[in-house]
């Protein structure tokens, strides 16, 4: 039930195109904006490795805020961001398990490709990792069952793929059936 209604806000945010902060991860579950960023919007100088700050243009002028004193974004184009250890990583589906992107500019034998790179947190504050087997399995190690029900419903796919008949990443699907099916974290 957490997770449709979270995945219901965040379809709601990307829809409404207001942009601003939200301070904490408690401003993110109740949708909070602070400032109004839809005059020059939100640069997290990113271009230049992860740099501790971030920059809002708004109609009173341009505010500097430290990147670990804010949980997240929203900017113009209704995208929404978290800031965790100096890094901008995009919201792509919070639901109980938060999956969030980066892209990366990974070099090729002739120049550069754009390359999305996937990542997950058990929850709105907690760390954020590469979306991978081996951290998964430490994320939920306490529960043995439920590792295992993960393990065979991802078995063979990628786990950042997207499962558009249940309308979410199939690492979500897989936890929720294994909820279903009376494992709990």
């Amino acid at each position: 039930m957490m997770m449709v209604t979270l995945l219901l806000l965040v379809q709601t945010m990307m829809a409404k195109g207001q942009c601003g902060l939200y301070m904490s991860a408690g401003d993110f579950r109740k949708d909070k904006l602070s400032g109004d960023c839809n005059e020059g919007g939100v640069r997290t100088h990113d271009f230049f490795g992860n740099v501790a700050r971030l920059t809002v243009q708004t109609k009173d002028g341009k505010k500097t805020f430290r990147k670990s004193d804010v949980y997240g974004f929203r900017n113009a184009a209704g995208e929404v961001y978290r800031l965790y250890e100096n890094g901008t990583y995009r919201i792509e589906e919070a639901g109980d398990i938060f999956i969030y992107s980066q892209t990366r500019n990974i070099a090729k034998s002739k120049g550069y490709s754009l390359v999305k790179v996937y990542y997950f947190s058990v929850s709105a504050e907690s760390e954020v990792m590469a979306l991978n087997g081996y951290n998964l399995n430490n994320a939920y190690s306490s529960n043995e069952q439920l590792v295992e029900l993960l393990r065979q419903y991802l078995n063979g796919s990628a786990l950042s793929e997207y499962d558009s008949v249940h309308k979410m990443f199939r690492v979500n699907y897989a936890y929720s059936q294994a909820v279903k099916h009376g494992t709990h974290p």
